[in-house]
């Protein structure tokens, strides 16, 4: 299977908007999830796939994440049960994100 060549955020960016994002910016999307597929960080800085795509939260995405990042700093146990019931919540502590 041929892997697709990655590219740098700045280059990303400027390929898919006509005003660039400050890097600061386009980091934070990589982080929190708001380029799909995610980012790969490669050193200090993140790679990208060219046909990645921007996917802006609604509010309760939102809401489950910060939830989540707020549960990992707790007991592992505590995380697990209160994210039991919310299969979103417990993909995002699996992986960082939901698709």
């Amino acid at each position: 299977m041929a892997h697709q060549k990655l590219i740098p955020l700045a280059e990303w960016d400027a390929m898919h908007f006509s005003r660039t994002h400050s890097l600061n910016t386009l980091r934070k999307w990589a982080r929190e999830g708001y380029i799909q597929p995610p980012p790969i960080l490669v050193g200090s800085r993140y790679e990208v796939a060219p046909n990645a795509q921007y996917v802006p939260m609604n509010n309760s995405r939102i809401q489950r994440l910060r939830a989540a990042r707020r549960l990992q700093g707790e007991n592992l146990l505590e995380s697990l049960t209160a994210a039991q019931n919310d299969p979103e919540m417990l993909e995002i502590l699996g992986h960082g994100c939901t698709t």
